[in-house]
């Protein structure tokens, strides 16, 4: 298994996955996928809801370095920053990938958050502060519950 954490050392990117909870963006790898190959294949189906090519993700690892590598386990995870986020969205665009999520392919992560309608396996993308001992107050959920249930 391996994702890629993007931050600017203040904020993550996080998403809303199907199952309701908060995570990262990454999963299995399929055959002879090296952690490299999984991650950026991975987030590309995660944050786009496409299928990418294998000349896709080659010109994406070609553009970035996959140097920061927090390892556990079986899990490979890449730290990468919101420039590298990016380069990942311009090389995505510019592949000419139709995404079924947005009208336009985003370029930042304001175009990922704002534009998104939905997705598969990642149904929101948002920004979380980077902090380690992050809990949310029990009237506050209370609040989202109530909106959403009113909406």
């Amino acid at each position: 298994m391996a994702g890629i954490l993007f931050t600017d050392g203040k904020f993550v990117l996080a998403g809303l996955n199907r199952h309701g909870d908060i995570s990262g963006f990454g999963g299995k790898k399929i055959a002879t996928e090296t952690p490299v190959v999984t991650a950026t294949r991975e987030v590309i189906e995660e944050l786009f809801d496409i299928q990418p090519t294998r000349q896709l993700i080659d010109i994406i690892m070609n553009k970035l370095e996959f140097d920061n590598l927090i390892s556990r386990e079986n899990y490979s995870m890449f730290v990468m920053n919101f420039h590298d986020l990016e380069t990942i969205c311009d090389a995505v665009m510019k592949s000419l990938i139709k995404s079924p999520i947005y009208e336009r392919m985003p370029l930042n992560v304001l175009d990922l958050m704002m534009d998104r309608k939905g997705g598969k396996e990642i149904k929101e993308v948002f920004l979380l502060p980077a902090y380690t001992n992050f809990d949310f107050d029990g009237l506050f959920l209370n609040d989202i519950h109530a909106f959403k249930t009113c909406t």
